[in-house]
């Protein structure tokens, strides 16, 4: 494992005014909370987002503000995260209190929105400060987008599928 370094703490005014916010949307044939039971649910993490190889929680439930996981991620990097926002079936957030990516700051936002029908639009926001606070150059945000857009593709598919 890479070593881990402190994060800049953040919350959730974070999300707008990082240097680096990509928000992407997509709706699912699924209630919200069938969503959020997914987004809760640590096995289910790898099955859509690549880069992640694990999800621990290492709060006990029940979750809210405040409660911690640990992600490992490929290339041996590991993202120590923290809850700033918990609403079930609504919203859950989170930023990185340690992590042995290159990132200052780094947070994550799940917004639920019920469009009826047994539907939900997912918008997904992910908001980072690069290490030593640069920005990064416009084509990386460009892929960025590009991939947590096909990431959320796959995550509406997982939770359609798990009904």
């Amino acid at each position: 494992m890479k070593p881990l370094h402190d994060c800049t703490v953040v919350g959730l005014d974070y999300l707008s005014s990082a240097p680096t916010s990509i928000t992407v949307k997509v709706t699912a044939r699924a209630t919200p909370a069938q969503v959020f039971a997914a987004l809760e649910d640590a096995a289910a993490w790898p099955k859509w987002a690549p880069a992640i190889k694990k999800v621990t929680w290492t709060s006990p439930k029940p979750f809210g503000l405040g409660t911690t996981r640990t992600v490992d991620l490929v290339g041996n990097m590991v993202a120590e995260e923290e809850f700033i926002g918990w609403e079930p079936n609504r919203r859950m957030a989170f930023y990185f209190v340690r992590t042995s990516m290159p990132a200052d700051a780094f947070a994550e936002d799940y917004n639920l929105r019920d469009l009826g029908d047994g539907r939900t639009e997912i918008a997904w926001t992910m908001a980072m400060t690069p290490a030593n606070g640069r920005r990064n150059p416009g084509f990386v945000d460009i892929l960025m987008r590009k991939s947590n857009a096909w990431m959320l593709g796959r995550f509406a598919k997982h939770v359609e599928r798990r009904g």
